[in-house]
């Protein structure tokens, strides 16, 4: 027996079609839902500005990061606005890779870190006392620093109203003031790691001509976290004017001669001496207003 074919109604057929074009419509509207973004990492989180009272004394700190260096830089002001005092803190989590991690692995009860602190109008320039221990912990009022050894808890708020700090862009004016427009080598930008007689060193040189870099010979003594400007003169010499840090805004200079090694290695020679600092390119981050 043949079979025979089935025939839908027209209705159903113009229905049917209908709901395709419907389907097709909704199809094109469909939109991926983003992934959400990647939260900061800590380091990058607690760089900026913040403003506080301790002891009485108005505050306002600068958070920088270069590497897996944590340095504040704090001024101090009265209450008619004059500058009192100034210094530094290092900023040593026991993980130095944590800097590294999610913002939120400083929340719920912070991170275990040492603070030292240090300022070129007293004792010479080295650490104020003993290392002061605590719990960095980031809150929606700010940055905590909570003591452990019975010291004083301490708040940071953050200040995004504070006006960016005489850093690097300063020292790009002065440097061309001084010594003339110069020469930017691109061979130097980037990140550097090296030493010499004991003393480690990590520097970057920014295209605009901007540096920042940090350095220690002994943890008995501070570290030397420095911003300033850089170029080539026309002898082939770099040269640089900077800051550093806790030393409020005392100008320092530098001229050393550079060797660009065939294997990727810079070697800075001081000039009339033999000590030389041998530097390897690395991948260095620099966070916060330098």
């Amino acid at each position: 027996m043949k079979e025979r074919m089935k025939i839908m109604p027209k209705g159903i057929l113009a229905a049917a079609a209908v709901f395709c074009l419907v389907l097709a419509a909704l199809a094109g509207c469909v939109r991926k839902i983003p992934d959400k973004p990647a939260e900061a990492a800590l380091g990058e989180t607690v760089c900026g500005a913040y403003r506080s009272v301790r002891r009485d004394q108005n505050e306002i700190t600068e958070i920088r990061m270069i590497g897996d260096f944590l340095i504040a830089e704090t001024d101090e002001y009265d209450e008619e606005g004059h500058e009192m005092a100034w210094y530094a803190e290092e900023i040593l989590p026991d993980d130095p890779d944590v800097l590294r991690d999610p913002a939120s692995a400083a929340r719920n009860g912070g991170i275990p870190v040492t603070v030292r602190r240090y300022s070129s109008f007293s004792n010479a320039g080295e650490y104020w006392d003993e290392p002061d221990r605590y719990r960095m912990e980031l809150t929606d009022e700010g940055l905590w620093f909570r003591a452990e050894n019975g010291g004083e808890d301490y708040l940071r708020v953050p200040d995004p109203t504070v006006p960016e700090p005489g850093g690097i862009a300063e020292k790009i004016t002065e440097l061309g003031q001084y010594y003339g427009a110069g020469t930017l080598d691109r061979s130097l930008v980037g990140g550097w790691k090296g030493e010499s007689s004991g003393e480690s060193v990590t520097i970057v040189f920014r295209e605009d001509g901007g540096f920042a870099s940090v350095s220690r010979s002994s943890k008995e003594h501070p570290a030397q976290a420095v911003l300033g400007a850089w170029t080539v003169s026309e002898e082939g010499n770099l040269m640089l004017l900077f800051r550093r840090i806790g030393w409020v805004g005392q100008p320092f200079d530098r001229a050393l001669r550079i060797d660009l090694g065939e294997d990727g290695t810079l070697n800075l020679y001081e000039i009339d001496s033999p000590a030389v600092w041998t530097f390897s390119p690395a991948e260095i981050e620099l966070r916060g207003r330098w």
